[in-house]
Formats: C-alpha cells, sequence, structure tokens
C-alpha cells in the first residue's frame, strides 16, 4: 500500500530517521503513489546521507552522475559520495566505484583500484560486480589476462546472486 508507506515514510523522515527519507526519495525518483520529482528526491536523498544512510549516499552519487535533480553531472562527488558508502560497506557503491576508476570518471584511471573495488563487492554478495569481474576476466581487461576459468567462477556467483547478465555471461561461457 503505497499510500500507507508514504505516510508513514514521511513521518519517520521528518522525525530525522534517515533510512525513511531515503524511501521516501526512491518514491518520488519513481513516482510510487506521488508524481516523480527528482529534485525532491535528491533533497530526500541528501538528508538520509547526512543522516549516514549509506543507501541514500549511493542515491545521491548516482542522481551527481548522471546530473539529474538540478544537480550537475560531477563525477568527482559522485565517487565522494560512493567512496563513504563503499567504506561503510554498502556493496552497490564499491561497485559503481569500481566503474568509475575503470573508466576514470570523477577519479584517476586505476585497474587495480577497479579490481579491488569489485572484488569487494562481489565477495560481499553484489552480483553486479561479480558480473563486471568476469567479463573482465572473459574479455582480458583491467590488466587482467584472458582467464576462462575465473570469469566462469564469478559468472556463477554472479548468477548465484540473481545478477541476469552474469547468467547470461555464464551461458556463453557454457557454449563455449
Amino acid at each position: 500500500n503505497y499510500e500507507r508507506a508514504f505516510g508513514l515514510l514521511a513521518s519517520s523522515c521528518e522525525a530525522e530517521v534517515a533510512r525513511a527519507c531515503n524511501g521516501l526519495g526512491v518514491m518520488y525518483e519513481y513516482g510510487y503513489f506521488v508524481a516523480i520529482n527528482i529534485q525532491k528526491a535528491v533533497a530526500l536523498y541528501e538528508k538520509a546521507c547526512v543522516g549516514q544512510w549509506m543507501r541514500g549516499c549511493h542515491n545521491l552519487g548516482n542522481k551527481y552522475r548522471e546530473g539529474k535533480g538540478g544537480l550537475p553531472t560531477d563525477y568527482h562527488e559522485a565517487a565522494k559520495l560512493w567512496t563513504e558508502a563503499c567504506d561503510a560497506n554498502y556493496f552497490p557503491s564499491c561497485s559503481s566505484l569500481s566503474l568509475a576508476y575503470a573508466e576514470g570518471r570523477g577519479v584517476t584511471t586505476s585497474a587495480m583500484t577497479a579490481l579491488l573495488l569489485s572484488e569487494k563487492a562481489c565477495t560481499g554478495g553484489y552480483g553486479l560486480a561479480c558480473r563486471n569481474l568476469a567479463a573482465w576476466n572473459l574479455k582480458g581487461e583491467q590488466g587482467l589476462p584472458v582467464d576462462d576459468r575465473k570469469a566462469r567462477a564469478y559468472a556463477e556467483q554472479a548468477c548465484t546472486e540473481h545478477e541476469s547478465a552474469g547468467c547470461a555471461v555464464l551461458a556463453v561461457l557454457y557454449l563455449d
């Protein structure tokens, strides 16, 4: 019941419950029960992040990466927010930060850092990071040699974590 959720999240966010502010931000970002309002979502993500709810920091980082909600496109600010969340073991942020290092967006390009961050996120159970590691091993990217065995292991882990793209990589490996 989105109407009930909205009311509970709004009153909890008003009482400074950071997690609720993030949830309310998601409702505004995707239009659950309310009209889509990315600027309002950004303000709520910022409030959640200030309150140390790392998913809020992650979501705010994404908005800086996208340049949405009245924010400029700012990869450096996105990387700072993802670093804060990753340091607190919010693994989707580790994965986003990994890609920033792989592509040199907002940070100095570093294949080693990209690999370490993806490894942290994958080990933490974030399937998308496992899928990225599988692809990098399969293609020999980020300074890695082509290694089908490692690619398969990472793809299996991604698929286990319900990352559909990881399952697709695994399927391709089974065809070879």
